[in-house]
């Protein structure tokens, strides 16, 4: 039991001698190396998610695109249906009329 005290105070001494050395901390130069990690690690991510977030910019640009153009489509076709009917419906004179497309 004694010798277990007087190792603890052993260790007691030694670890407030190198406290009081100024050896408890970082040194400006480990200081640094971890800034410059850090902001490597950092430009990294942020790198990463702005592409991501450009690449489902665009991808949602190319929907909405797609959905615009189907719907000019499917309004364009209509359109020409109603333009065939009402042709159809006041036209008189078979040789002047369009034929009706089934």
């Amino acid at each position: 039991m004694n010798f277990f005290r007087q190792n603890l105070a052993s260790l007691k001494r030694k670890l407030a001698a190198k406290a009081s050395l100024g050896h408890g901390g970082f040194t400006l130069i480990e200081a640094m190396i971890l800034a410059a990690m850090m902001a490597v690690i950092v430009t990294a991510f942020s790198t990463y998610t702005f592409q991501r977030a450009k690449q489902i910019e665009m991808a949602n640009k190319r929907k909405s695109y797609q959905q615009i153009q189907n719907q000019i489509k499917a309004a364009a076709g209509q359109a020409e249906a109603v333009v065939q009917s009402e042709e159809s419906a006041y036209c008189t004179d078979p040789a002047v009329c369009p034929t009706p497309t089934p």
